[in-house]
């Protein structure tokens, strides 16, 4: 789903403080193993409520059909933080193309677009 490289520590716990925060719980070993919706009874739109504000507050779009494979925090936290890297290394190739005065990226697609 995401890219396959080893999901970020720090975004890891971003998620995980987020959520506990959101749910008013705290981040325990038995944290991560409740199930969402048998052990703290959250249904889809509460997910979305909460993805809704983690992304008001980091200014980004989460592509809500990636939650439905999650069912234990330790999968939503996953799959968010998988996310937010795959974000974090595409903003970084973005900058590496500004600092060079150029967007390499935008070039290809100008120019696959002209063949």
């Amino acid at each position: 789903m995401f890219g396959h490289q080893p999901i970020s520590a720090s975004r890891r716990r971003e998620v995980a403080a987020a959520l506990s925060h959101y749910l008013g719980l705290g981040q325990d070993e038995e944290f991560f193993r409740f199930e969402l919706r048998r052990d703290l009874g959250l249904e889809p739109l509460d997910l979305v409520l909460f993805v809704l504000n983690f992304e008001e507050a980091e200014g980004l779009s989460f592509p809500f059909e990636a939650l439905e494979g999650a069912s234990t925090v330790a999968e939503l936290v996953y799959i968010m933080a998988a996310w937010l890297d795959d974000y974090d290394s595409v903003e970084r190739i973005a900058e590496a193309d500004d600092a060079f005065g150029e967007n390499l990226f935008c070039d290809e697609v100008r120019r696959a677009a002209h063949v």
